[in-house]
């Protein structure tokens, strides 16, 4: 990296994904939305590594089908 340069990084599928990939099908991620892994596991240790240099972290929402939306009040 050249010096100055910033960094996007995007949020690991472990925190963010409603449904995880595994053995060739969708299960349910026991860990969606655990804000106390994305700051222990994801956001501190990143924000130590970076430092100044992180410029920001996207939250991609995966697309849901009608039927498996969450309700927008819950889900906010």
């Amino acid at each position: 990296m050249k010096k100055g340069a910033l960094i996007l990084l995007k949020t690991p599928q472990i925190v963010i994904a409603r449904k995880l990939r595994r053995s060739g099908a969708f299960v349910e991620n026991e860990n969606y939305l655990n804000a106390n892994i994305f700051t222990k596991q994801f956001f501190e240790p990143t924000v130590e590594i970076l430092g100044p240099c992180l410029n920001g972290i996207i939250f991609e929402q995966e697309y849901h089908a009608m039927k498996d939306r969450i309700p927008v009040p819950k889900l906010a």
